[in-house]
């Protein structure tokens, strides 16, 4: 003989049995069939130490926003769209040049996964710089190459 569903063994216990139709506004707070029965919910309001975006104070922060924001994106799929507009960055002085290769040059050093990635860019973007005049007329012009190998 089979055991029967109100046995001990395996079926159902008796505080599992239905006992009748649930009130589904007491479980969900809304009887699914209208609005009767919502309660109100009181929307968020914004604290006094939200996080705000903020505006770039210089050139410097300005240019680190736009390139970190780029490199945040990169992946082997889409390198040569974030090549494209890394070199449509505009570079003003060879200061410039140098804050955009340092943080390429961390950003491929903290994110050791992209390496080969961030090997591609570099060698994609070597010609798509300008060439900054030295300020020592010994010196030899600032290049995208002679920086990144003076920052390693």
């Amino acid at each position: 003989a089979h055991p029967s569903r109100d046995d001990d063994k395996g079926g159902a216990t008796p505080d599992m049995r239905r006992k009748g139709p649930t009130d589904r506004s007491t479980i969900f707070g809304t009887d699914m069939k209208g609005k009767q029965g919502m309660k109100k919910v009181e929307a968020l309001k914004v604290g006094e130490n939200a996080y705000r975006i903020k505006e770039a104070k210089d050139r410097m922060e300005e240019l680190e926003r736009q390139v970190r924001s780029l490199l945040n994106k990169i992946c082997p799929d889409n390198l040569k769209i974030i090549v494209d507009r890394l070199a449509a960055v505009e570079l003003s002085s060879a200061e410039e040049l140098q804050h955009v290769i340092m943080i390429i040059f961390s950003k491929a050093l903290a994110e050791s996964h992209y390496c080969e990635t961030y090997a591609d860019m570099v060698y994609a973007l070597n010609n798509r710089y300008p060439e900054f005049p030295p300020e020592d007329p010994n010196e030899k012009p600032q290049t995208f190459t002679r920086v990144l190998i003076n920052l390693c």
